[in-house]
């Protein structure tokens, strides 16, 4: 995804939702927040089709309710992404593994004309401890991407990694940590 899609989408969706919720870029394609993909060669970062949204701050019903309303304007194969050859996916909050204080973590990612503030992206740090817990073999090529471009807050991550209630998903989540970044971190 380009940041013009990424940017084309989410007006869209703001729009369609009436102007009125603040959302999070949950997924891989909320790295547009961080990295203009002209200045990488790696297109892994940036292969996605898609971006997950989620609503900030909202109870369980709306945020299902406009999570739908999402999956059917803008989802996989919608006429949106049957035009264009992008779509969101609406998610909820809980559907990624978080550190906690993440919130405190967000950063805003203006979308052209859209209100400021409307949409969150994870940070740099979350994007990466949440992929790292997915684990899934389009995370682990992505979260290669992240490591051979590095970053400044590298180092926070193996921080915000132990701060994760003990789970299966923490122990794969730090056993990719160990594989591709602490190695190159120390």
């Amino acid at each position: 995804m380009k940041p013009e899609q990424l940017d084309h989408v989410l007006r869209a969706v703001d729009e369609a939702t009436g102007h009125e919720h603040r959302f999070l870029l949950i997924g891989s394609q909320a790295i547009l927040a961080h990295l203009d993909p002209q200045y990488f060669s790696s297109d892994v970062l940036f292969f996605s089709r898609e971006i997950d949204i989620a609503l900030l701050d909202e109870p369980q019903r709306q945020s299902e309710a406009v999570a739908d309303i999402i999956d059917k304007n803008f989802g996989d194969a919608s006429i949106f992404d049957r035009t264009y050859g992008y779509h969101a996916d609406g998610v909820e909050v809980a559907t990624a593994i978080l550190a906690p204080g993440w919130r405190d973590r967000l950063i805003p990612y203006q979308a052209g004309d859209v209100a400021r503030d409307t949409f969150m992206a994870l940070s740099y740090e979350d994007l990466l401890i949440s992929k790292l817990c997915a684990g899934r073999d389009k995370d682990i090529d992505f979260i290669k991407g992240m490591a051979a471009i590095g970053h400044p807050r590298l180092s926070d991550v193996e921080r915000l990694l132990e701060t994760l209630p003990d789970s299966a998903n923490k122990h794969r989540a730090m056993a990719w940590w160990s594989t591709f970044f602490a190695v190159n971190d120390r």
